[in-house]
């Protein structure tokens, strides 16, 4: 359903056949959103992928698969029914997080990969660590310090332990 969707929307976007990206391009950029990475090159054509694929997981519906493929490819570890479920959470969370705060207005459909990333260590950091404070460590460890920025997660985390 994703792959059909995205190439529907890809098509849409940059045109006829001859002048859509390359599998690596796409699977570059594709690796990129998920891995919450921002796209910093300034070419349209990554940034119309980039917006292919956002809105291509939103209409798929796949936001369990994303969470999955986080957890095994950022974090190294086997996404069990605890973890996906924890994660799924507080994506969810992060959804009105997101859109209450300002950062975007569309909430996770704009911010994807940050949102997944950062529901990811924030279950691994509960589950396994006892508590979600520790997902600002385990992403700092992990070089992903722009989405506790991004995402102004410190304070998320802060609003989540007044509850």
């Amino acid at each position: 359903m994703f792959a059909q969707v995205l190439a529907e929307l890809l098509e849409a976007r940059l045109g006829k056949v001859d002048k859509l990206p390359s599998v690596d391009m796409v699977a570059r950029v594709l690796d990129n959103v998920l891995h919450g990475v921002p796209n910093t090159s300034g070419n349209n054509i990554d940034m119309d992928i980039a917006s292919a694929i956002r809105d291509a997981i939103e209409r798929a519906g796949c936001h369990r698969d994303v969470v999955r493929y986080v957890i095994r490819s950022r974090f190294g570890l086997e996404p069990n029914e605890e973890l996906t479920e924890l994660s799924l959470n507080y994506l969810y969370m992060l959804d009105t997080w997101i859109t209450d705060l300002g950062i975007g207005s569309r909430g996770i459909r704009d911010y994807i990969g940050e949102a997944a990333v950062a529901a990811a260590a924030l279950a691994i950091a509960e589950v396994e660590l006892g508590s979600p404070k520790y997902a600002l460590n385990i992403l700092n460890d992990k070089g992903a310090k722009t989405v506790i920025t991004r995402l102004r997660l410190d304070e998320f985390i802060k609003q989540l332990e007044q509850r």
